[in-house]
């Protein structure tokens, strides 16, 4: 996903590299202001299956 992000952010789209940048700085945030603890760790799953869907979609789209 590193790639793919990388090129959208490097890219002549404007609207799409910030959206991306405005997606990727509220994911941030909301992880540095979330307590610790139990809703920590809901966060971490979320991201974690944030990132195994994403990288399913990536992978039906290369084929």
């Amino acid at each position: 996903m590193g790639k793919e992000m990388w090129d959208v952010m490097d890219g002549k789209d404007e609207k799409a590299a910030t959206t991306l940048a405005l997606l990727l700085i509220s994911w941030a945030r909301m992880e540095d202001e979330t307590p610790s603890g139990r809703a920590m760790e809901r966060v971490k799953g979320a991201r974690i299956d944030w990132g195994r869907y994403a990288r399913l979609y990536l992978e039906q789209m290369r084929t």
